[in-house]
């Protein structure tokens, strides 16, 4: 039996989430795919320069609100993290790299610094299989990705690819392959909201 994946917070206490479908329901996604083996991922990757990673993180399947292990993490992390829900109100949450003097003093954040690697909860309902997912930065171009790549989604609202991997794990793991830029996107998370939302005190 493959126990499923689970993510580990150590904030003094030991916060645990499994990584794993507790719906109850099956719900196929809306994209067509074809997961690779790793080995060929690497090999058509041969005298591709990966620069960084942006961001790593997992995706809960949930279709009723926010996932209930998520509004606990907002509460639980809120203080002991640089913990953003996503400013235009997607739910897509993020804990930014910052020293534990940036963390206590959040007022005086400076977000032009570069964070990276960022790491981003997410709660969804397009598909019940959780999936853990890689952000990486290439010298490559999203219309280079996307032919490199054909088994892949293609998201042309952010110019990446999603390049899922063959796994025996009841779940989605995926390279998002993203065209390298100078500087970094965490100035966007300035206007964002509290991590705890009155919404989400009543529902944890």
């Amino acid at each position: 039996m493959i126990i499923a994946p689970k993510v580990l917070f150590l904030n003094g206490n030991t916060i645990e989430v499994p990584i794993k479908n507790t719906t109850g329901r099956v719900k196929k996604s809306p994209h067509e795919y074809k997961p690779l083996s790793i080995e060929e991922v690497v090999f058509r990757h041969k005298g591709v320069k990966i620069v960084e990673i942006d961001h790593i993180g997992f995706n809960l399947p949930w279709f009723d609100g926010i996932h209930p292990d998520i509004l606990k993490l907002r509460t639980q992390l809120s203080d002991k993290s640089v913990y953003k829900l996503f400013p235009t109100g997607e739910p897509w949450d993020f804990i930014l790299p910052a020293s534990e003097k940036e963390i206590h003093d959040q007022e005086t954040l400076d977000y032009a610094v570069v964070r990276r690697p960022k790491f981003e909860i997410v709660s969804f309902d397009k598909s019940s299989r959780p999936l853990i997912q890689f952000d990486v930065l290439l010298k490559k171009t999203g219309k280079e990705l996307s032919e490199l790549f054909p088994e892949g989604i293609f998201d042309s609202g952010h110019n990446n690819v999603w390049v899922y991997l063959k796994n025996p794990y009841d779940l989605d793991i995926c390279l998002v392959l993203n065209e390298w830029k100078k500087g970094d996107w965490g100035e966007f998370f300035t206007s964002s909201p509290p991590s705890q939302s009155p919404e989400d005190s009543s529902r944890a």
